[in-house]
């Protein structure tokens, strides 16, 4: 059991804490003003030990801090019992698979929300917490009694998925044997060892099943930068590292590197190799939105804004321009900034409405969500079947997970005139989110059109078994159409 602290003995270890935090006697100009006055100060003299803290001092900070990650993990240990809890009572509320389905989705989607992380890491906390309080219960007991951190309990649980019964004990003792000699991150790779001793035979189908969840992503970074990650399987990731490292090593011995690192040469090469043909040039033209005043594309220093990453430089906002092959014209207001309309004059473009939307909006319009809205679903705010009109202050980009989501799983949106979309969740939870470029949308008085046959969504749309999946459909393979 821990030792149980008094205020005293809190207000001694912040009193300590205190001491380690002290304000530098000289600035930092000073101090290399002296030494560069001093190049060598203690040229000749004996080394003097210097005791940074006294050692009961020193062991008192340390003891404080580990009470303190306990009272962390003893905390982190109720949470992941309350929500595998609440989970198995959605769970319960399902009439139906289809419906457990849903409950699921709605339940991971109000977790990310409230504790302010991403769906992916709401889902990964739910199935973990389930784990750990059934087929591992002896790790979370571990982290409860502070034997381990929750950072091991986690790699543990993600390493023991789908062993075989008969294996799965001996699996967990062995893996807290491990982990209680070493840090999270050895212990992933020790695991993988482990499993692969103790159950080599389906090696073939556990591959098997990895790759379906294949995958690619990119997300925007900072002064104009993007990340690519990707998840592939471990011999095409090794082979695209060695293609990547023989371009460099070709183009070096050409003399081409023109001063850039190997780093910068093999980020060259790869987007040589995915997006230009064998003369350098550029073989794909992708629809993208780069929003940019007229007067920079002609040499102005405004920034510009590229969907799905942010803000640009002029510089690159221009070579983007050179590349191509049509315009939208966007009437923006001077005063508010907001934007007022946009033509359809452009050569191999989408309706008018569809752009606006899209341009409005940038991402998907659910909370938490940033998929870019280029392609995504256009969802009638006030629904189609219900005789809501087609107009831009009736529809909302939405992926396609989410406009499933809304429809299927109780979710309330409304719409304003300043493009916010004020969510209510069905335990009541409300969420606001709001436009990457607010419009000022004319007055429009459309004429409804006649609702299209009413067919049941549980039937024609919702495929349990895609759960997790991006894309639902149809039978026959159709996707559902925008409503």
């Amino acid at each position: 059991m821990d030792e149980v602290r008094t205020a005293e003995d809190i207000a001694h270890l912040d009193e300590l804490a205190e001491d380690f935090i002290q304000t530098p006697s000289m600035s930092n100009h000073e101090v290399l003003a002296w030494l560069e006055a001093n190049p060598e100060p203690y040229a000749g003299e004996p080394v003097e030990q210097v005791e940074v803290a006294p050692r009961r001092r020193r062991q008192q900070f340390l003891e404080g801090i580990a009470g303190y990650r306990s009272d962390i993990q003893g905390a982190q240990v109720r949470q992941i019992k309350w929500i595998a809890a609440e989970a198995a009572t959605y769970a319960r509320q399902a009439p139906n698979p289809i419906q457990e389905s849903i409950q699921d989705r709605v339940f991971m989607t109000e977790v990310a929300l409230t504790l302010g992380i991403t769906e992916r890491a709401a889902l990964n906390l739910i199935e973990r917490s389930k784990i750990l309080t059934s087929e591992r219960h002896l790790t979370l007991a571990a982290v409860e009694n502070g034997l381990m951190t929750l950072g091991h309990a986690e790699v543990i649980a993600d390493a023991g998925l789908d062993l075989f019964v008969e294996l799965a004990e001996r699996f967990e003792r062995e893996a807290i044997d491990l982990a209680l000699r070493m840090t999270p991150t050895k212990l992933k790779p020790a695991l993988v060892k482990l499993r692969e001793r103790l159950q080599p035979e389906d090696a073939i189908e556990r591959h098997k099943d990895a790759l379906l969840d294949r995958q690619v992503r990119i997300a925007p970074n900072q002064d104009g930068m993007g990340e690519l990650w990707a998840s592939l399987s471990g011999e095409d990731t090794v082979a695209i590292d060695a293609k990547l490292d023989a371009c460099v090593r070709s183009i070096k011995n050409a003399g081409g590197e023109d001063g850039r690192t190997a780093s910068q040469l093999r980020a060259d090469v790869l987007v040589d190799l995915i997006l230009n043909d064998d003369s350098g040039m550029r073989n794909i033209r992708p629809v993208v939105f780069l929003t940019a005043p007229a007067a920079t594309a002609v040499g102005g220093d405004a920034p510009a804004e590229l969907q799905g990453q942010g803000p640009i430089d002029a510089e690159t906002a221009r070579k983007l321009i050179e590349l191509a092959s049509g315009f939208y014209r966007v009437l923006i207001s001077p005063t508010t900034g907001k934007v007022v309309d946009i033509d359809t004059t452009a050569r191999h473009i989408p309706e008018s409405v569809r752009r606006l939307v899209t341009l409005r909006d940038g991402t998907c319009r659910f909370p938490g969500c940033n998929r870019t809205a280029v392609g995504l679903d256009l969802d009638h705010v006030d629904d189609y079947a219900d005789s809501g009109y087609t107009a831009a202050d009736n529809l909302i980009a939405l992926c396609r997970k989410h406009h499933r989501l809304r429809h299927l799983g109780g979710w309330n949106s409304i719409l304003d005139a300043e493009g916010l979309v004020t969510w209510t969740s069905p335990s009541g939870r409300v969420d606001v989110t709001h436009p990457d470029n607010p419009v000022e949308l004319p007055d429009q008085n459309p004429t409804p059109k006649p609702p299209p046959k009413v067919v049941d969504p549980l039937e024609a749309w919702w495929n349990p078994s895609d759960l997790s999946g991006p894309l639902p459909f149809r039978r026959g393979g159709t996707p559902p159409p925008n409503n």
